[in-house]
């Protein structure tokens, strides 16, 4: 008798993930200028932004060098930051980055160790 209760809790497991599914078809297929509204009740910001920009922003798990070394990676040649009319692309920035660990490294310093930079 075991085997069967599992068989049948794993049906049901599978119907409730397909209405998960259904669910989030549902939730992608509705208006965005309605969903803007019925947000802005709780966040009266959202209602100021531009329509393509999103209510959320989904963001990853990861620290900054992680991002910029991705970046690097997959955008080596788009600019990752420009001021006072100098720029430098990603691939530049973490060449840069990296320079600086090192010479961090050479001087003792180590991760956990607090530095003051002016």
């Amino acid at each position: 008798m075991a085997k069967t209760k599992s068989v049948e809790k794993s049906k049901t497991e599978d119907t409730s993930i397909k209405i998960d599914k259904k669910q989030a078809k549902s939730e992608k297929n509705t208006n965005p200028k309605t969903n803007r509204k019925t947000l802005s009740v709780r966040k009266p910001w959202v209602k100021l932004y531009h329509k393509r920009v999103p209510e959320e922003i989904v963001t990853r798990d990861e620290s900054l060098y992680e991002a910029i070394r991705r970046a690097s990676y997959n955008h080596p040649k788009v600019n990752a930051w420009e001021f006072l009319g100098e720029k430098c692309n990603f691939k530049t920035f973490l060449k840069e980055i990296e320079q600086c660990a090192n010479a961090f490294w050479a001087r003792g310093i180590r991760k956990g160790d607090r530095i003051t930079i002016c």
